[in-house]
């Protein structure tokens, strides 16, 4: 009976130790969690090219011209499989070399138009608007004008965005109502198909900026994955719980032979 009782303190005694062992690594793999970056997966890559880009603005001057203009532009892109977006990368400038302290950025996906291909203002697949994305300066400058500054933009999507396969999407980012910024989405050599466009100085309707710019605009699509050790957490849990089944149905026998 003593041999019993000591070997069961014994078993008792490893499986304790693996039990917190595992509890530690738990506890571990979720501080990873916690902290880890999300790694992007980046699906529609179209690099910046700095010799200038389209006014993507809904109020800007020219210097020396009293008018109020406004320019919404838009880029068309086709996923070779159903993806699930949650982040837009973009590249822009200020044609000043002024950003504001706080600025509005509106962002849309629209299907395209069955009679022409142009972004179709009854489908938008989805409107996003928001106040002071993610800015950084790539250091680099645009070669046009008075050589403004590069900037890199951020912005994640509030909620999962299903886009289908082999279809033509658009995407159109625009500042919101700042007059005296005058933004400027840079472009991109990355598929020379072309941009459309749709403003106020005689583009009523979107047309397709193909005949007098063979460009696209400078813009990445991501989608987040979960990270490893949210896994690696969720395979620890599983096993705390075993270990702890185990331990209160070894621990009923020992007491009763003690």
């Amino acid at each position: 009976m003593i041999a019993c009782v000591a070997e069961s303190s014994r078993h008792g005694g490893v499986m304790m130790k693996r039990f917190r062992a595992y509890c530690l690594l738990s506890a571990t793999a979720l501080i990873l969690a916690a902290t880890s970056p999300l790694r992007a997966e980046i699906v529609v890559d179209h690099q910046p090219h700095d010799t200038g880009g389209l006014a993507a603005d809904t109020s800007f001057q020219f210097p020396g011209f009293p008018d109020e203009l406004w320019q919404r532009v838009a880029d068309d892109f086709t996923l070779s499989e159903p993806t699930t977006l949650r982040r837009v990368h973009w590249w822009a400038f200020y044609d000043s070399d002024s950003p504001p302290l706080s600025e509005t950025i509106r962002l849309r996906f629209y299907e395209s138009r069955p009679s022409d291909g142009l972004p179709d203002e009854s489908r938008i697949v989805r409107e996003e608007t928001v106040v002071d994305p993610l800015r950084e300066w790539t250091g680099r400058l645009v070669g046009v004008g008075i050589l403004p500054r590069e900037y890199f933009f951020t912005m994640d999507l509030s909620s999962e965005l299903q886009l289908e396969a082999r279809t033509q999407y658009w995407l159109e980012i625009v500042q919101i109502g700042d007059i005296a910024s005058h933004y400027r989405w840079e472009v991109s050599l990355a598929d020379l198909n072309g941009q459309a466009a749709i403003n106020n100085g005689g583009a009523s309707d979107w047309i397709s900026t193909l005949p007098g710019l063979v460009a696209d605009t400078a813009f990445q699509l991501s989608t987040v994955p979960e990270p490893k050790s949210i896994i690696l957490f969720c395979m620890c849990f599983t096993y705390y719980i075993g270990m702890r089944r185990r331990l209160k149905r070894d621990k009923g026998p020992h007491a009763t032979n003690r």
